[in-house]
């Protein structure tokens, strides 16, 4: 019976795969110029089964540059804080989402 990853971790690994590069890690393909939008947590995360407080300490402290470094990678792209959310913004902040989604969307439709 396989494992499942918990959604949790296959974000932070898709997360990690995005700015190796930055990190010294190594090289990914360049992401496509399209418009984009980062929105982050404000809260600290809601901890998975096992995970210890050190590797919760470590994921809190190298956040902020993980998301600062995806704004980063495009060219105008708005940093959006979902106050009071932790890691599942479209959960805890749906009209943030929404407002992220339309204003990509209205981006691309009009090619910006």
């Amino acid at each position: 019976m396989r494992q499942r990853i918990p959604l949790l971790t296959a974000s932070l690994i898709a997360t990690a795969l995005a700015v190796l590069p930055a990190c010294g890690g190594p090289p990914a393909k360049p992401l496509p110029r399209v418009p984009m939008a980062v929105l982050s947590k404000t809260r600290p995360f809601a901890a998975p089964a096992g995970s210890t407080k050190a590797l919760l300490a470590d994921l809190e402290r190298a956040w902020p540059e993980v998301q600062r470094t995806l704004v980063e990678l495009g060219e105008q792209t708005p940093h959006l804080l979902a106050t009071g959310s932790d890691h599942y913004v479209q959960l805890h902040d749906p009209d943030l989402t929404i407002s992220a989604i339309r204003l990509v969307a209205g981006r691309i439709r009009f090619g910006r």
